[in-house]
């Protein structure tokens, strides 16, 4: 499940959150072979088990490399289509014009459901912005959020793909991962 939403004073947001939605589909589609998940089932299942430590490590790694490369992915065809967009229009117009990723501004939301067995469901999220990702489980009844909206000082502030701050982006996975990516069964 993938869903993007352009910031309102970006020009060309609904492109920036259509190229988003697409690359990080393509990319979380290409990763999730049959190969991916026996590697990950057993981790999955110690997890489940007694939220072991280790195996904690194993998947969140695993969705690093699915999730997150997703959506650096996502944010460098972002990129390089405001490098495009530039070429083009001095190449139509004979003027120069500066086209930047945030131009294209986007928030992304990416999740990852697998059904186990019966009744069990493997679910991992990553997510830049200020929408939300929850599961309802009927059982409890309850909502379990699966990240943290990003916001600002203001009302309607938030956090974009297409950012280069840290905020969005440490320089530590481990950050990156603690701030951005949730599992649960």
């Amino acid at each position: 499940l993938i869903v993007a939403d352009g910031a309102g004073s970006a020009r060309f947001s609904r492109e920036g959150s259509r190229l988003a939605t697409r690359t990080a589909k393509e990319m979380i589609k290409d990763s999730l072979t049959p190969d991916f998940w026996v590697i990950l089932g057993p981790a999955i299942e110690k997890w489940k088990k007694d939220k072991d430590a280790q195996a904690e490590k194993i998947i969140q790694a695993s969705l690093y490399k699915v999730l997150v490369h997703a959506a650096w992915e996502a944010k460098s065809r972002i990129k390089k289509e405001a490098q495009e967009h530039e070429a083009r229009y001095l190449a139509s117009y004979k003027k120069s014009e500066k086209f930047t990723a945030r131009d294209y501004a986007t928030t992304l939301i990416m999740t990852i459901a697998k059904k186990l067995a019966p009744g069990n469901w493997f679910i991992a999220t990553f997510w830049v912005g200020d929408g939300g990702m929850g599961i309802y489980r009927d059982s409890a009844p309850e909502v379990f959020v699966q990240g943290v909206p990003d916001g600002g000082e203001y009302g309607g502030q938030t956090r974009f793909l297409t950012e280069d701050s840290t905020e969005v982006w440490p320089q530590d996975a481990n950050m990156l991962i603690a701030r951005r990516v949730r599992f649960d069964v």
